[in-house]
C-alpha cells in the first residue's frame, strides 16, 4: 500500500507532519481528517526497496533491541548515536548488519520507523506504526518502551506454551521408542524361541508379532503415510487459512476457552498499546487485526473496524459483530465513557494473562498424567503379550 506525507494542523491550530498508508490520495486525506487533523499539503512518498538479510534474526533479538533502544532513546542520545552504540554490542551478524543499514538511513536525514519498514521480515506493520507515532508526537522513547513490553509479552506466551508441551512430547517420544523397540527387536526374537518348542501362543502375541513384522516389512510405508497425514494437514491449513484447524480445536471446550482467552488478551495488549501510543483507533484495529493470531478472529475485527469508521462506538461495533468475550465489550464500553479505553484494555490483557497461565497449568498438569496412562496401557499390554507364552513356555517344559 503506498505511504503518504502530510502537513496538517492539529486541533490547536499547530503545524505537525506525518505519514499514512492508503490506496490513493483520496483516502490518505480521509485518514488524515480521521487522526482529528487539518490536512494543509499530502504527497506520495517514493518506495524504497525492501532489504533482504542474509540470515535471520531472532525475534528475542529484536524484543532486546527494541528494549536497549529505548532506554538509549529515553536515557536522551539521539536515534543516530542509539543505533551506533547497539550495532558496537551486539553479537548478530545478521542484526549487526539490519542496524548498519538503519543507522546509515537516519544518517541521511530519514526516519526510524522509515528504515525500519525496509526490513519487514524482522519488524511487523505494528512495530512500524507505533515508532512512526511516536516521531510524529515527539515521545520515541515510550513508543519504544511499549512496543519492547509488547514483544516481550509475546515471548513470554510463547515460550511459556512450549515449555508446557516439552515434557509431554518428551514422553510420548520416549514411550513410542520402547513401543517400537519391543515390536520390531524383542518380540520377533522370543517367537523364534517358542516355535522351537511348538508353543500354541496367545492372540495378543500372535497380533503384536504380525504387527512387528509388519513395521520391518514396510517401514518406508509408515514413514510415507505420516508425510502424507502431515502434508495434508498442511494443505488443509493453507487452502483454508488455518481456519479449519482453528474451527476444528474450537469444537473442544477446553481448548476454545483457553483460545478465546489468549486472542482476546492479545488483540487487548496490541490496540491499547497502539491507542496509547497515539495511533489512531481505525488504524489500531486494522494491526491489531493483523496480528490477532486468529483468521476468525481478524475476520471479525476487519468487520468490526468498518462500522467504527461509520461512527458506531467500538463497544457496540464489537458486540454487534459478535464472537469476542462479553469483558472484553464492557471493557471496551467503560473504556469509552471515562476516556480511558488504552489503560483498561492494558489492564484487562493483564487480567487474561492471568487466566490463561492459570488455565494453562491446569491443562498440562492435567496432560501429563493422561499421556503417560495411555503410554502406561500400551507398553503393559505388549509385557503382557511377552509374558504370556513364557508362562506357558514354563509348564511345557515343566512336563
Amino acid at each position: 500500500m503506498p505511504r503518504f506525507r502530510y502537513a496538517a494542523l492539529d486541533t490547536r491550530g499547530r503545524s505537525i507532519a506525518g505519514e499514512v498508508l492508503a490506496a490513493d490520495g483520496r483516502q490518505a486525506l480521509t485518514r488524515v481528517r480521521e487522526l482529528g487533523h487539518f490536512p494543509t499539503a499530502l504527497s506520495e512518498v517514493s518506495p524504497v526497496p525492501s532489504k533482504r538479510l542474509r540470515g535471520r534474526v531472532s525475534a528475542a533479538d529484536i524484543a532486546l533491541c527494541v528494549r536497549q533502544l529505548a532506554n538509549l532513546v529515553g536515557a536522551g542520545l539521539p536515534v543516530h548515536r542509539s543505533l551506533v552504540v547497539l550495532t558496537e554490542q551486539t553479537d548478530s551478524p545478521t542484526l549487526r548488519a539490519l542496524l548498519e543499514e538503519a543507522r546509515a538511513e537516519v544518517r541521511a536525514g530519514g526516519s526510524l520507523s522509515s528504515a525500519m519498514s525496509r526490513f519487514p521480515g524482522a519488524f511487523s506493520p505494528l512495530a512500524i506504526n507505533l515508532v512512526r507515532t511516536g516521531e510524529s508526537t515527539g515521545r520515541l522513547d515510550e513508543s519504544l518502551a511499549r512496543l519492547a513490553d509488547l514483544m516481550e509479552k509475546s515471548l513470554q506466551r510463547r515460550a511459556q506454551i512450549v515449555s508446557a508441551l516439552i515434557y509431554p512430547a518428551l514422553l510420548t517420544v520416549v514411550a513410542l521408542g520402547a513401543v517400537i523397540f519391543l515390536l520390531t527387536f524383542l518380540l520377533p526374537r522370543l517367537g523364534l524361541i517358542f516355535r522351537d518348542f511348538e508353543a500354541a501362543l496367545p492372540v495378543p502375541t500372535l497380533l503384536l508379532m504380525g504387527l512387528g513384522n509388519a513395521l520391518r516389512a514396510g517401514w518406508w510405508a509408515v514413514f510415507a503415510l505420516l508425510a502424507g497425514a502431515v502434508a495434508g494437514a498442511w494443505y488443509f491449513g493453507w487452502r483454508g487459512g488455518w481456519g479449519g484447524w482453528e474451527r476444528w480445536l474450537r469444537g473442544l471446550p477446553a481448548v476454545r476457552r483457553l483460545l478465546d482467552r489468549i486472542v482476546a488478551a492479545r488483540f487487548s495488549r496490541t490496540l491499547g498499546t497502539l491507542l496509547a501510543g497515539g495511533v489512531a483507533i481505525l488504524d489500531g484495529l486494522e494491526i491489531a487485526g493483523t496480528s490477532a493470531g486468529s483468521r476468525l478472529v481478524s475476520e471479525a475485527i476487519g468487520r468490526a473496524r468498518e462500522q467504527v469508521r461509520e461512527g458506531l462506538p467500538l463497544a457496540a461495533a464489537l458486540n454487534r459483530v459478535g464472537g469476542f468475550l462479553p469483558v472484553l465489550v464492557h471493557v471496551a464500553a467503560v473504556g469509552e465513557e471515562t476516556g480511558k479505553l488504552p489503560d483498561l484494555l492494558l489492564r484487562l490483557a493483564d487480567s487474561l494473562d492471568f487466566e490463561v497461565d492459570t488455565s494453562l497449568r491446569r491443562l498440562v498438569s492435567l496432560l501429563e498424567p493422561a499421556v503417560i496412562l495411555i503410554m502406561g496401557v500400551m507398553v503393559g499390554f505388549i509385557v503382557l503379550a511377552i509374558l504370556l507364552p513364557i508362562f506357558s513356555l514354563g509348564s511345557i517344559v515343566g512336563q
